[in-house]
């Protein structure tokens, strides 16, 4: 999915439901917000997996900026605040697409 994401970005295809038949509409119109820098300032719940564990964490963020194909991503734990305790990370853009079609980001 990783490979097929990168090379749509790279030729410019937006037609991701030819590329994705699996994919509702609406996810569709969410990955091309993605690729487009349509999620800047939009908050995320982002699940990662914690190293070493099984466990999953999910942490608030929210979508700084895009610049060029990396985004600036704002995160913080869920029982901590954004302004006291985010911290920025940088993400590429392939990244934050697959994380959202694997369902582990919800834009809110």
């Amino acid at each position: 999915m990783e490979t097929k994401i990168k090379e749509l970005i790279r030729n410019g295809d937006t037609d991701y439901a030819t590329a994705f038949p699996s994919l509702e509409g609406s996810t569709c119109d969410v990955l091309s917000d993605i690729v487009s820098g349509g999620v800047v300032k939009r908050k995320i719940l982002h699940i990662w997996a914690q190293e070493g564990s099984f466990e999953d964490i999910a942490f608030n963020g929210k979508v700084e900026k895009l610049k060029g194909t990396t985004y600036t991503i704002c995160y913080w734990r869920q029982d901590k605040d954004y302004e006291q305790d985010g911290e920025d990370f940088k993400v590429q853009l392939h990244e934050l697409a697959v994380d959202f079609i694997c369902g582990d980001v919800v834009f809110f």
